[in-house]
């Protein structure tokens, strides 16, 4: 597999796993929590997105 196609997998899951967690939150969450909880899946979601980018890079340099 190419880099590319790994991007665009990586990529492609994590917005499928933010909406996923976005939708969680809609339901699970009560109406006073919910802002708190799509502030915290957003942080998660750049946190994560950017470590995958940084391995990413690292592999990329390996090569």
């Amino acid at each position: 597999m190419d880099r590319k196609q790994l991007e665009i997998i990586t990529s492609t899951g994590m917005v499928l796993a933010l909406i996923a967690m976005l939708i969680a939150i809609q339901l699970v969450l009560p109406e006073t929590l919910r802002p708190l909880g799509f502030v915290g899946a957003v942080a998660l979601y750049i946190i994560l997105m950017s470590l995958i980018g940084l391995r990413l890079a690292g592999a990329c340099q390996q090569i």
